[in-house]
């Protein structure tokens, strides 16, 4: 179950509340039949994981996806001279006001949906008496920014938010015949700053930032449960992380995303045994979306990725590791629905 809310109490002050959760159970048989043995085992494993969290925050961030429709089919009637005057602000709104309206609506047979969708958007231009010509150029204009017009998601504005986020977790893990038994559980109270940066520029560009500072306190135990031995082992430690991304889109036309992106992210823990870790994440990232129907999309994703580690124990211990990886993915999908 994953639920998330903000409540208003004015245009900019909300509570942030939720919580994420996630129960399991999984059981596997394994048999083998050989000439020296048979075996035949069997694992069950349950887990629990669970992270509410509360915060209040300022600000706003709009989805203005319908405006920025409004928008292109007003632009593309004009570019088919269709139009006898361009749109002031007042009726663009008034527009998206009324394209929010009908993409609520609720209809059993997806036809009739799309033929009330376009009536009521005509209804707009025939009423403010806004068509020079209602031809077969306005219609079939009409109908191709209302079918692609609102393909991506569009936003406008900013939060900052401060957040508790505990987290609890339990996994057991059984084997038989031969009994073992092995049970994890962690424990998580961190708190934290979020900040999310929405600037749509024009029709065509769309800058996106969001950053993340987080601090806490966490502790886990594991436990081996045998007939012959039996042992737990304790950790707690300090947890501090820090994140950063930053995303330019461009929308060339309605039916193609260009995004390329850049991230850090860092973490170090502090243990109680006097030892520490450190990890980073620095990834660049480029995606690709072109919809050749409403079935259709094409994929491209490419990101480069460089995650240096280390770690400090007792008696001298000592980690270090740097990682640089790449990755390339190109998907087709069609949809049957």
């Amino acid at each position: 179950m994953n639920w998330s809310n903000k409540w208003y109490f004015s245009k900019l002050i909300f509570m942030d509340y939720g919580i994420n959760s996630n129960i399991s159970y999984n059981s596997t048989r394994n048999k083998t039949k050989n000439q020296t043995e048979d075996s035949n085992e069997k694992q069950k494993t349950f887990s629990l994981n669970i992270s509410p969290q509360l915060g209040i925050g300022y600000g706003r961030i709009e989805n203005v996806r319908d405006a920025r429709q409004a928008v292109y089919i007003a632009n593309a009637l004009s570019k088919k001279g269709v139009l006898n005057r361009k749109l002031s602000d007042d009726e663009l709104f008034e527009l998206s006001q009324i394209i929010s309206t009908v993409k609520n609506k609720r209809f059993l047979d997806s036809r009739l949906h799309l033929i009330d969708e376009i009536t009521l958007v005509d209804s707009f231009f025939e009423d403010n008496d806004l068509l020079a010509d209602n031809g077969v150029a306005y219609f079939t204009t009409l109908n191709d920014m209302w079918q692609y017009g609102d393909l991506f998601s569009r936003k406008s504005g900013y939060e900052i938010s401060f957040v508790a986020r505990p987290y609890y977790s339990y996994r057991n893990l059984k084997y038989t015949p031969v009994i073992r038994e092995f049970i994890q559980n962690s424990n998580q109270h961190h708190i934290g700053l979020i900040f999310k940066y929405e600037k749509p520029v024009k029709l065509k560009w769309q800058h996106s930032l969001a950053a993340e500072v987080f601090g806490g306190i966490n502790s886990s135990s594991e436990q081996n449960k045998q007939t012959d031995d039996d042992y737990k082992n304790n950790t707690k430690y300090k947890s501090f992380s820090a994140f950063a991304n930053y995303s330019l889109g461009y929308y060339p036309n309605t039916r193609t995303n260009i995004q390329v992106s850049a991230s850090q992210e860092i973490s170090k823990n502090i243990y109680d045994d006097e030892g520490d870790s450190m990890s980073s994440n620095t990834s660049l990232g480029a995606s690709l979306y072109y919809y050749f129907s409403p079935n259709l999309r094409l994929t491209g994703e490419y990101g480069l990725m460089y995650t240096p580690s280390r770690s400090n124990g007792n008696e001298g211990y000592f980690y270090n590791s740097n990682r640089f990886s790449s990755s390339f993915s190109i998907r087709l999908t069609y949809s049957i629905f």
